[in-house]
Order: structure tokens, then C-alpha cells, then sequence
């Protein structure tokens, strides 16, 4: 299967990424990488890029699996996507944007109780020194 084949060029506007990019940005930072600039054509082309790359190796694992579910002993009509933060997103571009026969997606999150207020793009960062939680301070 040729990579591409399952997406089409207008089914992502990158302007739909912009609310993405102060995040994307700040860990840039942390990585002492510079800030990506969607004014600049190839950094753009870049992040759209990766979303569709994304998709598409999760699309073709599914359909895979699919093909094979006799020999991994599965049934094909029970696939479920899933994930939390890009995952999730790309488990929703797959099932519903790229319209791969799943029986359903989940979006995982995790509930926030404590918040307190930043003075940043970022607005409300939760009370917590866990590493693994996504905005952790």
C-alpha cells in the first residue's frame, strides 16, 4: 500500500493546528530547539506532515490487523482506538477523518482538581510536580 493512500490533501487546513502551536512551542523550548513559525511554508508543511504521518501508520496498523485478525485471533468488528493528547487525536483522524472501520475510539484524559493561574499563553496550569501530567510545573 502506497503511503498517501489513505489521506487527501483538503482533509487538514493547517490553520486547524494553530491553537496547538504555543504548546508545541514551549516544549520546543525546553528542547532548546527554536519556536515553529507557520508563516514559514516549510515549517507549516512540516507539522501537517506529521499528522498525517501519524495517521497513516496507525491506519495502516488497523488495517492490518484487520487483514490478519484470523491469525492473531481477533475479531476485526471489536477494534477500538484510542489514546490520550496526540493519540487521541489521532485515533479520532483515523476512525472518522480517514474512515477506518473501527467499532470505536477513546479519548482519555485526565480530570484536573487544582489549578492555579500562570501569567502565560497557557492561562490555567494545574497544582502538580508530576512529571507525567501535561503542563506539569
Amino acid at each position: 500500500m502506497l503511503s498517501g493512500e489513505g489521506y487527501q490533501d483538503d482533509w487538514i487546513d493547517a490553520n486547524s493546528l494553530l491553537p496547538l502551536l504555543p504548546q508545541a512551542n514551549h516544549i520546543r523550548q525546553t528542547m532548546n530547539l527554536p519556536p515553529i513559525d507557520f508563516d514559514i511554508p516549510e515549517q507549516r508543511k512540516a507539522i501537517v506532515d506529521g499528522v498525517i504521518a501519524a495517521a497513516e501508520d496507525l491506519r495502516l496498523a488497523v488495517l492490518h490487523i484487520r487483514d490478519f485478525a484470523a491469525r492473531y485471533e481477533i475479531d476485526p468488528e471489536r477494534i477500538v482506538l484510542g489514546g490520550f493528547s496526540a493519540g487521541a487525536v489521532t485515533s479520532w483522524n483515523v476512525a472518522h477523518g480517514m474512515g477506518v472501520p473501527v467499532s470505536g475510539v477513546f479519548i482519555a484524559v485526565r480530570i484536573r482538581r487544582r489549578f492555579r493561574r500562570q501569567e502565560n499563553c497557557y492561562g490555567l496550569v494545574p497544582e502538580t510536580t508530576d512529571p507525567h501530567v501535561h503542563g506539569a510545573v
